[in-house]
């Protein structure tokens, strides 16, 4: 424990007697002051809780008034006159430090002489509450007999200081409400409310010792409530304009619009039934299957002729790509993994019926085929193939192993729009390796996907034997490389 700590430790127990301490940080030590500053920074501290610990006495004695006022318990009364007594003397014998307007031995000596006055006050009481005989009204004006322990024994009974000193409180917090509501009822109602509180002090003026008079507070309320309340007309108009601002920064939010939009829209594609996609069915998929929902999204599984469609849009998107096979060095995928992702309610690859809009019209792209493969080292490729409302491939995004490719329509035709890979290497990040800049169908290779029922069975044989030439080739490549 610090030197400074010890001093301070011995001025909190021989001041004033209280549970209210003052404390400096650990790392203060008399090292760090000089002479000079050690016996200013005692000063300053002693000063510190002298003033801090006769506040709360202070406050005690208020307390007490009150219970003195109101209480018709004999042993109450006496002790809260003894407590409010000895903390009187406690204050009078420091009243040179304290710096008050008014010293405590002087609101000792005029409490001790309005002690008999308020000893008859508690009797009157008692004897009012036993006999039961005066109206609600005379039990009330006793009851409201004050004890003011801070004037002389003339003082007109009914205001004590510290009722006073409350009501005057009061009238400054509503002034402070009055001058930042914008609110007009709040406004008027405190200001009527100070002008009672005011218009009642008046009457007290000459007994109770008031700083400035409430009765010339009240006139020049009265002059300035005019310009009080342009005030408040013009803090009413300037709020409006910021709730404006406000309002048109939120509309001109993108981010705000956009995820409103995204969570509107899936509320709407949710709970789907049959006749919500009826005009898109067979357009190519069959449509008339169990829907199966996560939550957020609807999915149809793909099996049977749906899963052909599939495997043969998988392959013409394939194809679409293979004019770029010079900007990627892995194989396109070819495998379609209809199985249960685990822990998940929906399959590895779906049908994803999005029919509607955030505001309930038909989206351009109402189907949208979710194709993807994990094997054992993550997840392999994702190609998302959109289906516009006749049945014909739209917008896609594909990915595999480290290659991002956007495929975008122009004129009914498909063309490659950009293709990227993600480096998981130094330098990291994302580099185009292809970008059609025109932002038409490129010049090279290009196909449209028009199918129909009759295109299925054709596709689904093309497709079966492109895919086991691919595990042939997969089957060689790794004899080759045990042989090695």
């Amino acid at each position: 424990m610090s030197f400074i700590q010890k001093i301070l430790n011995v001025l909190n127990k021989n001041s004033l007697k209280g549970n209210i301490t003052i404390s400096i940080p650990e790392s203060d030590s008399l090292l760090e002051y000089n002479r000079d500053e050690f016996y200013q920074r005692i000063i300053v501290l002693l000063n510190e809780i002298l003033i801090v610990k006769a506040n709360a006495k202070i406050d005690r004695v208020n307390e007490l008034a009150i219970v003195i006022n109101q209480t018709t318990d004999r042993n109450i009364f006496y002790a809260s006159v003894d407590e409010i007594e000895n903390i009187l003397i406690e204050l009078s014998e420091i009243e040179q430090k304290l710096n008050l307007s008014q010293p405590p031995s002087e609101h000792l000596k005029k409490f001790r002489n309005a002690k008999d006055k308020q000893i008859a006050l508690l009797e009157k009481r008692i004897s009012e509450e036993a006999n039961a005989q005066s109206s609600d009204k005379n039990i009330a004006d006793t009851q409201n007999e004050s004890f003011d322990s801070h004037v002389s024994e003339d003082i007109q009974e009914g205001l004590s200081v510290f009722e006073a000193y409350k009501m005057l409180e009061k009238a400054k917090k509503l002034s402070e409400i009055a001058n930042e509501t914008t609110d007009r009822k709040e406004f008027y109602d405190s200001i009527n409310e100070i002008k009672v509180i005011l218009a009642e002090l008046s009457e007290y003026e000459g007994k109770l010792p008031f700083i400035s008079s409430p009765s010339t507070d009240l006139k020049n309320l009265e002059q300035i409530e005019q310009s009080q309340i342009k005030l408040l007309e013009k803090r009413i108009s300037k709020n409006k304009r910021l709730d404006v601002s406000v309002e048109q920064k939120e509309a001109s939010d993108p981010y705000k619009d956009y995820y409103d939009r995204i969570n509107t829209e899936k509320d709407n594609n949710l709970n789907l039934s049959f006749e919500d996609v009826e005009k898109y069915d067979m357009k190519p998929f069959d449509l008339k299957k169990p829907f199966v929902t996560d939550g957020n999204f609807t999915v149809i599984e793909l099996d049977g002729e749906n899963l052909q469609t599939a495997k043969a849009a998988l392959i013409l998107v394939n194809r679409l790509l293979t004019p770029y096979n010079n900007f990627y060095e892995k194989p396109l995928p070819t495998k379609i993994t209809t199985d249960y992702i685990l822990n998940q309610k929906l399959p590895y690859s779906h049908l994803r019926l999005n029919p509607y809009t955030y505001s309930y019209a038909d989206r351009e792209y109402p189907i949208l085929l979710w194709l993807s493969y994990y094997g054992y080292y993550g997840n392999e490729y994702l190609y998302k193939i959109n289906f516009d409302k006749d049945g014909k491939v739209g917008n896609c995004d594909l990915q595999f192993y480290n290659y991002t490719v956007q495929i975008r329509k122009n004129n009914n035709e498909l063309y490659v729009k950009k293709i990227s890979e993600t480096l998981k290497e130094p330098p990291y990040g994302t580099k185009v390796l292809y970008v059609n800049k025109t932002k038409y169908k490129s010049n090279r290779s290009s196909q449209s996907f028009n199918m129909n029922l009759y295109d299925v069975e054709r596709y689904a044989i093309e497709c079966n034997a492109y895919v086991i030439r691919e595990e042939r080739k997969e089957q060689n490549n790794k004899y080759n490389l045990e042989k090695r």
